[in-house]
């Protein structure tokens, strides 16, 4: 499909989910807003054209004051409420900035989904029953009643200061850290600067790690520099997990590991198959392994690896012991064309070297390298620099070298928070810097399937309401729950 058919599908799409949140806001039927308002933001986030989207903003800043949430006055001095609409325990940023906040005496809330209830094992093992708070609001309710546990909870602790740190479309956050604009002091730690997000409103301040969210929020978003505070994020590193080895052999054989989401992978060269093509088809005492969350619609190209390389290539799901795994490893490959972020520092911590392609969005994620030549100029230094690592030792260590202080540490960024909190800026400027990311974009375009974005977006499980305005998806998500329903029933009785 040509780019002017999807953009043109992609405009259809979202004008009707407009239509569905007018009439429904003026019904008052807000549950409706909140549903359409993050489907619509499921597909922008896929679609990644726009960085922002003032309707979607504006719709969702006007439900929140029509709510009756009730707001305090008397902040409890030195509380903290954190917001993780993530949930993920070592990987993601959590850990670091409820660890940094723990030690420099805030006494923390910390908000998670109930199904993640036990989950943060690593959390509770490094705060050593700290000060730490931990609530939680229930995913399997409305969204609206997800919004009024989040509140409630706001209302309970009185935070002085509240950090949302959250997945791209999370409307019942965003609706409720509205709500108390003016009152504290709220930070939006920036996932994925990379890319559209919903909540570009919800907080008076942005955490940017590097300069390419910095011009995205300034001038994709329309951000002001005033609200943005630059802090890099370092890998929490848990050295106390054993390597936990593979289900498969890997004796005698050189690990050349990759991982993060699998869109990052897709461009229309297959640039990043083709170097792990070369890696494999030049060194046969090679194994690929990529570790990855299920993606079903962007798996296929490293299915095609496993089928043309058997017990070459692994594709394997997201691991505790990444740092001990990474260790394993003789080299990481980066992603491309999408870069990897804490993946990259998760290599350069274990002094894994990383093949990275330079470009202008992965342009300081690793720190203090001046003039080493870590980033590679293109496919065939990244080849023959692999070549190189795989084939001599010596070599190899030498590179290995060049990652000494490249990575922020806990204690640099636990002073940097503090700076950011009390000062709303850091020791890190924030500078109006531009970026091209024309070729960026034109792959998000070309990778971009509007049929099954669409269909995710509207038979997701979290979208109910919004189907009676899709009457031929209503009628398939009953028959595929019916299915289902007689699947489990059939496979009880047996």
């Amino acid at each position: 499909m040509k780019k002017e058919t999807k953009t043109w599908c992609v405009s259809r799409i979202l004008k009707k989910h407009r239509r569905i949140i007018n009439r429904a806001y003026a019904k008052k039927n807000y549950e409706l807003v909140l549903e359409t308002a993050e489907a619509s933001g499921y597909i922008l986030s896929n679609w990644n054209q726009v960085y922002a989207d003032d309707f979607l903003e504006e719709v969702l800043l006007k439900v929140s004051g029509e709510l009756s949430i009730p707001q305090y006055k008397d902040k409890e001095k030195g509380m903290v409420l954190f917001y993780d609409g993530v949930g993920l325990d070592t990987r993601g940023l959590m850990l670091i900035y409820i660890t940094a906040l723990l030690n420099l005496g805030y006494q923390v809330v910390y908000i998670v989904d109930k199904k993640k209830e036990g989950a943060q094992k690593a959390l509770i093992k490094n705060v050593n029953n700290r000060a730490l708070i931990l609530e939680y609001y229930d995913s399997h309710r409305s969204r609206l009643e997800v919004v009024n546990q989040i509140a409630d909870i706001f209302n309970k602790y009185k935070p002085e200061y509240a950090f949302l740190y959250s997945v791209s479309v999370d409307v019942a956050a965003t609706v409720a850290f509205e709500r108390y604009k003016g009152i504290i002091s709220r930070y939006y730690i920036t996932l994925s600067d990379h890319g559209f997000y919903l909540g570009n409103r919800a907080c008076d301040y942005h955490l940017e790690f590097r300069d390419y969210g910095i011009f995205t929020s300034i001038y994709k978003r329309n951000i002001s520099k005033e609200k943005l505070i630059k802090l890099p994020y370092y890998p929490f590193v848990d050295t106390g997990t054993p390597f936990a080895g593979f289900s498969f052999d890997t004796q005698n054989k050189k690990i050349v590991f990759s991982g993060g989401s699998l869109y990052k992978t897709y461009d229309s060269n297959d640039i990043y198959y083709k170097i792990v093509r070369h890696i494999l088809d030049k060194h046969s005492d090679t194994v690929f392994v990529y570790a990855a969350q299920p993606d079903p619609i962007h798996e296929k190209k490293m299915q095609d690896l496993i089928e043309h390389y058997p017990q070459r290539v692994y594709l394997i799901p997201e691991r505790k012991d990444l740092y001990a795994l990474m260790q394993q490893a003789v080299v990481y490959l980066d992603t491309y064309p999408i870069g990897g972020g804490l993946m990259v520092q998760y290599a350069a911590a274990a002094g894994t070297f990383p093949l990275i392609i330079e470009r202008d969005e992965q342009d300081g994620l690793l720190m203090n390298t001046g003039e080493k030549s870590i980033m590679l100029k293109d496919v065939d230094e990244v080849c023959a620099v692999a070549d190189r690592i795989i084939n001599d030792s010596e070599y190899r260590a030498n590179k290995e070298k060049l990652l000494s202080g490249t990575v922020l540490t806990g204690e640099e960024f636990e002073k940097e928070l503090k700076k950011a909190i009390e000062n709303k800026k850091t020791s890190f400027k924030v500078i109006k810097k531009k970026f091209n990311i024309a070729q960026t974009e034109k792959e998000y375009i070309n990778n971009f399937n509007v049929k099954a974005n669409y269909r995710h977006a509207m038979l997701r499980d979290e979208s109910n309401r919004i189907l009676k305005y899709y009457p031929v998806l209503w009628i398939e998500k009953k028959i595929f729950t019916a299915i289902y329903l007689l699947k489990m029933l059939w496979e009880k009785k047996g």
